[in-house]
């Protein structure tokens, strides 16, 4: 049996990235924690080692920034035995494509998509090396189903970054297969985090999606490593929200969608 290889999780300071630092701490992985926000890295890191006794490195890193993107870069090129890259930092925005900022649309596509495919590539070629490796691009339930903005699908650049990872995944799979490499894009719909409470989403209400259909971030994260065993790159946890993308992909309008989601939230709860 080898030893356990590092694995380095962006977004790692809180929610489903700290989720999935905790799974693989309880398996004796080695872990490299990266996230802007300084104080929630060093809590983490100090709780992760007291309950797992497990090493952690923190890099405090702006994905929108390209220095900080190349500096994490260099990091996951000279670790020497990254076995598990989870790119999960991002975002989200609720106003539509015109009334948006510009730049937030852009240091989305930064963060989804610029920082995953660099350090996609900066942990490749020693994972293809040593044939072992694990790579978890977080995309989401939208980006599977185009969309605008609103409760039920995402805006245009959310929808549209998150979609390129799962079509980067699945074209990095088919490439990397034969050397034991395994590239996961994980689709998951609505989590219990902390991604719906910062300023953008202060007009949001969480109410307005049923509770059947919010996941706890560690249901989500079993539901993907139970997934990386299998053969299949799209990870969708979740039996509701497979059934919420069926729905989404037959030609009916958006208000019947809706109608359908207020029902299940009443008799939910």
């Amino acid at each position: 049996m080898h030893a356990k290889g590092t694995a380095l999780i962006t977004g790692g300071a809180g929610g489903l990235g700290r989720a999935f630092a905790s799974a693989f701490a309880e398996t004796g992985h080695p872990l490299i924690l990266v996230d802007k926000l300084q104080d929630e890295l060093v809590r983490a890191s100090r709780e992760i080692e007291d309950v797992y006794s497990v090493s952690v490195e923190i890099l405090s890193a702006d994905l929108t920034s390209r220095d900080d993107v190349a500096r994490v870069a260099q990091r996951i090129a000279a670790c020497g035995d990254l076995e598990i890259l989870v790119n999960n930092a991002g975002f989200g925005m609720t106003k539509s494509f015109a009334e948006s900022d510009v730049q937030k649309n852009i240091d989305m596509i930064d963060v989804h998509v610029v920082a995953s495919v660099w350090f996609s590539r900066a942990a490749i070629p020693e994972m293809i090396a040593r044939e072992r490796g694990y790579i978890i691009n977080v995309a989401s339930l939208g980006g599977l189903q185009p969309g605008s903005g609103g409760s039920i699908r995402p805006g245009v650049t959310y929808g549209a970054t998150k979609g390129y990872l799962v079509h980067f995944s699945k074209s990095l799979q088919e490439e990397v297969r034969r050397a034991g490499v395994r590239i996961q894009a994980l689709c998951p719909g609505y989590i219990k985090t902390n991604f719906h409470r910062t300023d953008e989403y202060s007009s949001w209400r969480r109410s307005s999606v049923p509770t059947a259909m919010w996941m706890t971030a560690e249901d989500v994260v079993a539901a993907s490593l139970t997934a990386l065993r299998g053969r299949g790159v799209v990870c969708i946890p979740g039996f509701l929200n497979r059934c919420l993308l069926l729905v989404l992909r037959f030609p009916i309008t958006i208000r019947v969608v809706a109608a359908v989601l207020r029902r299940l939230n009443r008799l939910s709860s």
